[in-house]
């Protein structure tokens, strides 16, 4: 007659690890994707609006020496 309450809590419990391992496999793995796009995402993104996404300095100022002109450049434009 109590039997089925054990059935029942085991289930409750395989149930309870199987979300668990599937969670932290997925955050592992959602990680490692996010990681990988992101460099992706803002090259694709100075490129469409040619502005750095970090610093928002328009796109190739550091190659051209433009930065420097501007007082953009990181040693302060001297």
């Amino acid at each position: 007659m109590m039997g089925w309450w054990i059935g029942v809590l085991v289930s409750l419990a395989v149930a309870a690890a199987a979300f668990a391992a599937g969670r932290r496999s997925g955050i592992r793995l959602g990680r490692s994707l996010g990681l990988a796009e992101a460099p992706i995402a803002l090259r694709e993104r100075a490129l469409r609006e040619g502005v750095c996404p970090i610093c928002d300095v328009p796109a190739g100022a550091w190659y051209n020496g433009q930065a420097k002109r501007d007082g953009l450049a990181r040693d302060g434009g001297s």
